[in-house]
């Protein structure tokens, strides 16, 4: 009979909070833990008997703002974190860097600010390939909890991979010089052609001369292999 009454006494607690049936939060020792639900990738938080959606993610140190988060969880693809526990949360009307974690919350949505050391980040560079180009953006993964990893592209910059570039200007050269040699060759055959050379020796031996094959030949290669390059860039 007790537990009965324990069960339905917490079932009222949830939907008083606003919970349903396995989304409680918890609350210890001065923590809060952030929740992901089912159907949303960012956190809900539960703070002064209300619940929030988190918008964006501030981490700070005592200057003000380091990184912004544009939603509300971390990684820069969907939310894998089905809890992550913080210092205890408190609410307030306007930022104050003094290392409390808080939000300021409007409706049932709310911006966070966490103190920047409390991960303890590694920060690395993320480095990214492409064409001739290097992007390197700056990325961070928490000491304490490698799940808490994403990529700042605020920081984004790009650069010229030299021996890239020489690759790709040598290339070009390449491409250009077999572009030229191949309107010489189909220039030749159009003369042999038009002066009837293949037509007649078809009509007399039954055969394309091989000077004719060997250059049709190369003609088409060249040609093949020119078409698989990117020559727009």
């Amino acid at each position: 009979m007790n537990d009965n009454l324990n069960s339905l006494e917490d079932e009222m607690e949830n939907d008083k909070l606003g919970f349903r049936e396995g989304e409680t939060l918890l609350f210890c020792n001065n923590q809060t833990t952030l929740q992901r639900i089912s159907w949303n990738n960012a956190f809900q938080i539960y703070v002064n008997s209300k619940t929030y959606f988190l918008k964006k993610i501030y981490l700070y140190n005592s200057t003000g703002v380091i990184v912004t988060i544009d939603h509300g969880w971390f990684g820069n693809g969907n939310n894998n974190i089905d809890r992550l526990v913080l210092p205890e949360v408190i609410r307030r009307i306007k930022p104050k860097f003094d290392g409390e974690t808080f939000i300021i919350g409007k409706k049932n949505e709310a911006e966070i600010y966490i103190p920047f050391e409390y991960f303890d980040f590694n920060i690395d560079e993320e480095i990214d390939y492409s064409g001739y180009y290097i992007t390197i953006s700056t990325k961070y993964t928490s000491k304490k909890d490698s799940r808490v990893s994403f990529v700042d592209y605020s920081t984004k910059r790009v650069i010229v991979d030299e021996r890239r570039k020489e690759y790709a200007a040598n290339l070009t050269l390449f491409v250009n010089g077999v572009k030229e040699a191949l309107n010489i060759l189909e220039t030749e055959l159009k003369e042999l052609d038009y002066h009837g050379t293949i037509e007649a020796e078809r009509k007399q031996a039954g055969f394309v001369t091989r000077e004719f094959t060997i250059k049709e030949t190369i003609l088409r290669e060249f040609r093949n292999r020119v078409n698989t390059y990117n020559l727009t860039k």
